[in-house]
């Protein structure tokens, strides 16, 4: 254990020391969206309740565009604690969704054991801000959707997405995994923009 524990730490301290964690990677800058799009967004996402409820009758695929995701978090969910990235922008490609946003190292070592090993860091370090960016598809059941983290980069530095879970903890491991209505059949994510699909 203690020899893990070394391991550990000195691969984390590695990590920190290299310059690529803390460059900038070079798409940070969200899709253009309006306030209109964000509203878009919101009343589309509400339709899925509704539908969940029976009290819509529309039966047509819903069609959410990148620019109307994008505003929409940006309006509701960025400041949320449950999602601890400032900004926040969502890329949409066929079969991939990717999620960049920035946080400080404090805020991500928040499962063990990088919590404990904060601790110990510089207050500089834990409080310096990095880009984070996961990438991967969305998978669904009837009750539960998540994202299959399969790329996970720190700055332009990439990292085992195995380890973004020990990082964020049990609470932040909830920012990928969801529930799903139960009307929801099929989601699909095609270039920019995703088409949910829900029983009939």
């Amino acid at each position: 254990v203690v020899s893990l524990a070394g391991l550990l730490v000195a691969g984390i301290g590695g990590l920190l020391l290299s310059s690529a964690v803390y460059t900038i990677p070079e798409r940070t800058a969200p899709p253009g969206y309006t306030v209109l799009d964000g509203l878009s967004g919101q009343q589309k996402l509400a339709e899925i309740l509704l539908r969940e409820q029976g009290l819509s009758r529309v039966k047509s695929p819903i069609v959410i565009t990148q620019r109307e995701l994008n505003g929409f978090l940006a309006h509701h969910l960025e400041k949320s604690d449950r999602i601890p990235l400032n900004p926040l922008i969502v890329q949409l490609t066929p079969g991939i969704l990717e999620i960049q946003g920035r946080t400080s190292l404090g805020r991500l070592f928040a499962g063990l054991p990088f919590s404990l090993l904060a601790d110990y860091l510089p207050p500089s370090y834990v409080a310096q801000p990095v880009w984070v960016t996961v990438r991967g598809p969305i998978k669904h059941d009837r009750s539960r959707g998540s994202l299959e983290v399969l790329d996970f980069s720190l700055g332009t530095q990439s990292i085992s997405p195995g380890l973004l879970s020990w990082m964020l903890g049990r609470k932040g491991q909830r920012l990928f995994n969801w529930r799903m209505p139960r009307s929801v059949e099929r989601i699909v994510i095609e270039d920019g923009r995703v088409v949910v699909t829900t029983r009939q």
